[in-house]
């Protein structure tokens, strides 16, 4: 079993309350770690959290993703992991 969390169960572990979350809370939340200079690629992870059973609600403002919501938190343990 995996013990180092992957960086995509590091961003579910932020969407586990269930509200939405802004991009921008995803910045200020992983600024000074290892994560501060790949976050550009959120949708990469939001789209692996997906593939492991996560349903995600995208907010939009047009063309522009303003922030992710995770509708189904219950199915993922504290670590992001799917149960």
């Amino acid at each position: 079993m995996k013990n180092k969390l992957g960086r995509n169960e590091r961003i579910c572990q932020v969407l586990l309350d269930g509200k939405p979350h802004m991009v921008s809370e995803f910045h200020n939340k992983f600024k000074d770690t290892d994560m501060e200079n790949i976050i550009y690629r959120i949708s990469t992870y939001i789209y692996m959290i997906k593939k492991m059973g996560g349903n995600i609600l995208v907010h939009r403002n047009g063309r522009e993703v303003d922030g992710y919501q995770l509708l189904n938190p219950d199915q993922f343990d504290s670590n992001g992991r799917p149960i």
